[in-house]
């Protein structure tokens, strides 16, 4: 029986950080899948919608080569760029662009670094995206933009945090479903898709993201840094019963800035606010953006 048991730890040992590796790895290389239409929407170029555009490369840190569509509204200074979640692509923010086009803003969609068709072979959870965002805000202004907002979604609503704590050229923020603490999502999402226990799995998987990325995961916290963002400038959305990032999350960020505009829907998808109520969605984002942007 004793030799059993020695035998059972040995393997539990062995088993433990291979679990671990593979949840890290789970991190880095999000599934690549077709767009989703029910969370997406639309699939296709712009042109779906009828409007032209135009293929662009954008360079970013480490010699990443960011992919993406720019779509100029004729006279406009004003561009909105539409930042995708963990696993998503340029699409996930196509379903405003209507709305946006029609209010006047020229749009960017683009791909992250190891997202769609951009170069790099890994996701950081927004550390080294905040460069890419960074890089796309400089090319909008490159085009002309003397005003820009970013509308982010989940991850990339993380990332537009933190680029905007940065970066004062970025003039508005419309976030949906942001997380506020890396390490807290990470493991809430672990246990609720996988079942599995922050102690020791998570907590090793982490340890092992951070040493395969180089990232730093005290750095990734919206909630640490909101404050420094001009609380008017934010509109925070987030489902009340937010079946991925949960509402906790929502509550910290408002917390960290208690002068935001804040829209809590009474929904249980991720970041989906436009399929809950288009209408308000819409009008709530527009409105936003030509309060800044001008």
């Amino acid at each position: 029986m004793k030799y059993l048991l020695k035998i059972g730890a040995f393997v539990l040992l062995l088993l433990i950080p291979g679990v671990a590796w593979v949840l890290s790895s789970i991190l880095m290389f999000p599934a690549r899948n077709s767009c989703n239409k029910e969370q997406f929407v639309y699939c296709e170029t712009p042109k779906e919608m009828g409007y032209e555009f135009e293929d662009i490369w954008i360079d970013s840190s480490h010699g990443i080569k960011l992919s993406g569509w720019w779509i100029p509204s004729p006279g406009s200074s004003n561009t909105i760029i539409l930042s995708h979640g963990h696993g998503g692509d340029r699409h996930e923010g196509l379903r405003f662009l209507k709305a946006l086009h029609n209010a006047g803003f020229s749009v960017v969609a683009f791909d992250y670094r190891g997202a769609g068709l951009s170069t790099g072979h890994f996701d950081s959870m927004n550390y080294y995206e905040r460069d890419d965002l960074e890089a796309v805000v400089r090319y909008a202004e490159r085009k002309g933009s003397l005003s820009v907002g970013v509308l982010g979604f989940s991850q990339g609503g993380s990332t537009a945090l933190i680029a905007m704590a940065k970066d004062s050229k970025i003039k508005a923020g419309v976030i949906e479903g942001s997380f506020a603490n890396a390490k807290e999502v990470i493991a809430e999402a672990a246990f609720s898709m996988f079942y599995v226990p922050k102690f020791p799995l998570v907590d090793l998987a982490l340890f092992f993201f951070q040493q395969r990325t180089g990232v730093k995961l005290e750095d990734m916290n919206p909630s640490d840094v909101i404050s420094k963002i001009e609380a008017d400038r934010l509109l925070l959305i987030h489902a009340k019963r937010d079946s991925f990032v949960s509402f906790h999350h929502a509550s910290k960020l408002i917390e960290s800035a208690p002068g935001s505009r804040q829209w809590v829907y009474d929904g249980d998808r991720h970041a989906q606010a436009w399929q809950f109520d288009r209408s308000k969605a819409e009008s709530l984002v527009v409105e936003h953006f030509k309060n800044w942007l001008h």
